[in-house]
């Protein structure tokens, strides 16, 4: 049995433990935020603000970091949904969750 806390988070895959730290830096004095390495992948995991603002806040925090990276896009998942958020601010539905 599961309990729903009310804590929403947003999880951003990253491509290795290296831009993980990096984005948990970039985060950490704003947002919540920790690292997870897992067998399927490193995330940032951030809790979700519930006002769509904070989140727009969030995404664009996000994209900032991201214009500066070597990869285009970082799929994330937030809200049940998963997406990914391309280096030019663009978000579309994933066709996979990044925490499958």
């Amino acid at each position: 049995m599961s309990v729903d806390l009310g804590v929403k988070t947003a999880a951003f895959q990253v491509p290795d433990l290296v831009e993980g730290s990096a984005l948990l830096e970039f985060l950490r004095l704003a947002w919540g935020a920790w690292l997870e390495h897992r067998a399927d992948g490193t995330f940032v995991v951030v809790l979700a603000p519930e006002r769509p603002t904070g989140l727009d806040a969030l995404l664009g925090a996000v994209e900032e970091w991201l214009q500066c990276r070597a990869f285009l896009a970082l799929p994330f998942h937030v809200d049940g949904g998963a997406f990914v958020m391309g280096r030019d601010g663009s978000i579309a539905p994933s066709p996979r969750s990044p925490l499958d």
